[in-house]
């Protein structure tokens, strides 16, 4: 199998994110956020404790350990990544510094 790695704006993967957390205007906002033991807002947060799961599609995010990533994109890494995890089985979402 050959590995290709695309990297998309981070304006794109951030309007990603949007789609997939609950709106910072929900008017039951406070409650869902205690629930989930957050103090303020957070989307990557959020994201992080959905599993980025949305009923739109299959995609879906989770955790993964450094020495998993690929070493390709470690090398990125080292200067640009914020955050980094895997969507589905093949792909790699990051969060790139400004």
């Amino acid at each position: 199998m050959i590995r290709v790695f695309y990297t998309i704006p981070k304006e794109a993967g951030l309007l990603w994110v949007k789609e997939r957390v609950i709106p910072s205007g929900r008017q039951n906002i406070g409650s869902i956020l205690k629930n989930h033991k957050l103090k303020q807002y957070n989307e990557m947060k959020l994201l992080e404790l959905s599993g980025g799961r949305s009923s739109q599609d299959n995609c879906y995010i989770k955790k993964v350990e450094y020495e998993d990533i690929p070493l390709e994109i470690r090398k990125r890494s080292e200067e640009n990544v914020l955050e980094c995890f895997t969507s589905g089985e093949h792909d790699v979402i990051m969060q790139i510094k400004s």
